[in-house]
């Protein structure tokens, strides 16, 4: 039963093309954006390369039959069928390749992700004449990019913001359609493979690879934050991030008109990639940006480099899940509905390291003690002022303060969850409870809300720290 009621950025890696750098032990016949096929010079074997699988590379031991294909292919590229087959997140699980033979082509002789775009367009329905001049423009460019020897490199270059996220918009439809095709031909309980054409897979990547160069170059975006959190709005896992104060201020009065409370930030172009950053470290998974004419188009966000450069990132988990729970609850959404990511939301607890303002003092008998930052309540209960990220920590006015009081030997103390438990039941201690960036998001875990998230940890660790029931 859900325990709450309605009462109670830096340098960031974005999941992009991979760099390849040439090794001299290798000759390399077929390269794309994604995929790249090499024969190894000392012992002869040929292999294929995904450069993307799951953000890191998974090479495989090719026959040689398909490399000469995919050798051939590298100049022939008309004269081939080639597809990716990816999972349910689009990551590249397969490469396949045959001969474009009139029987497995469609229109027009092409793939199905080939063939022209033309029912749906990234421009509403409601579009006015113009607009549907706009959108049938953009249709073009996307139909003559797709299909070009460099997979649109050379026209995203020179295109437009519209032009770039306009194609990047119709390839996310695309893709979407493919999923849902997959999900219903797939088996029940079978794992869901997503194939996709080599055309649509690459000029969706180089569309999301200029699109991001275009909104980090833009003189400034606008990004919708949750006033309940203080942080991104999550869409899904997604921040919104607008392109135009137009598309801002409309997805903001949509919010407003379901009552659901967001405030549009707007970011300067030297602060867009630190801004980004913080999107990770407070675990979205992508961006959707908004256009006008409401185009829309997403970019998936990976936290792998993050968390080779920050302390703690196992607090990742715990900043996105407090953050989903409460902006949905504080939202309206009941609290038997959101059981799932409160859930969710105690296991990235029991797996974090919190931690708290502390500083050494020398006791009246010359011995060392611990202080740590403890605030106290409207009720004069005491909590432990805990936080998921140094940087959070020292911008809080109570940490501020703490060490002001003690500028000598102040620094942190990191608590686990079970420390934090021995350390409220210590009678020798006045806390009765904690919070967590409370700046952001303050809520006491106290009282009754603490004594059954410990009765859940009990469960939890009984499972083999896990809520996934044990076969």
């Amino acid at each position: 039963m859900a325990l709450f009621g309605k009462n109670k950025k830096e340098q960031t890696k974005i999941e992009k093309e991979n760099t390849k750098i040439e090794n001299p032990d290798e000759e390399v016949v077929y390269r794309d954006g994604v995929f790249e096929v090499f024969r190894n010079k000392t012992d002869g074997k040929k292999y294929g390369r995904i450069l993307k699988y799951h953000g890191t590379q998974k090479v495989f031991e090719m026959n040689d039959d398909d490399f000469e294909k995919w050798q051939d292919a590298n100049g022939n590229f008309s004269k081939y069928r080639i597809t990716y087959e990816r999972d349910e997140e689009y990551f590249i699980e397969k490469a396949e390749i045959e001969l474009a033979t009139s029987e497995n082509r469609g229109v027009e002789g092409k793939t199905a992700a080939e063939a022209p775009a033309q029912q749906k367009n990234p421009v509403n329905e409601s579009a006015s004449a113009q607009d549907a001049e706009e959108a049938k423009a953009l249709i073009d460019f996307y139909n003559t990019s797709v299909n070009s020897q460099d997979s649109g490199a050379s026209a995203l270059s020179g295109a437009s913001l519209d032009q770039v996220i306009g194609s990047a918009s119709i390839c996310d439809r695309k893709l979407a359609e493919f999923a849902v095709k997959a999900r219903g031909d797939a088996k029940p309980g079978t794992e869901i493979k997503v194939t996709i054409p080599k055309a649509l897979a690459v000029f969706s990547e180089n569309c999301k690879k200029e699109l991001f160069a275009r909104v980090t170059a833009l003189p400034k975006v606008y990004v919708i934050y949750s006033a309940h959190t203080k942080r991104q709005h999550s869409a899904a896992g997604h921040a919104l991030v607008a392109l135009i104060p137009e598309a801002a201020q409309k997805i903001a009065d949509e919010f407003a008109s379901k009552n659901q409370k967001v405030y549009i930030c707007e970011v300067e172009k030297e602060l867009i990639n630190r801004e980004i950053g913080s999107m990770i470290s407070n675990g979205l998974i992508g961006i959707r940006f908004l256009h006008k004419h409401g185009i829309t188009a997403t970019l998936r966000l990976s936290d792998e480099n993050m968390k080779t450069r920050i302390p703690f990132p196992e607090n990742i988990a715990v900043r996105r899940s407090m953050g989903a729970f409460f902006q949905d609850l504080r939202n309206g959404v009941p609290a038997e509905k959101l059981k799932n990511a409160e859930f969710a939301m105690y296991e990235a607890f029991f797996k974090a390291t919190f931690i708290q303002p502390c500083a050494k003092k020398t006791a009246p008998d010359g011995s060392l003690q611990l202080s740590v930052c403890i605030i106290k309540d409207s009720n004069g209960n005491c909590l432990l002022d805990l936080f998921t990220a140094v940087e959070i920590m020292e911008a809080s006015p109570s940490c501020v303060k703490f060490k002001q009081e003690n500028p000598q030997d102040s620094g942190y103390k990191k608590w686990t969850f079970d420390e934090l438990v021995a350390e409220i039941r210590n009678e020798k201690t006045p806390a009765t409870g904690f919070m967590v960036d409370k700046e952001f998001i303050p809520v006491q875990f106290a009282g009754n809300v603490l004594e059954n998230i410990l009765k859940i940890k009990e469960v939890w660790d009984s499972n083999g720290g896990s809520f996934v029931k044990k076969q």
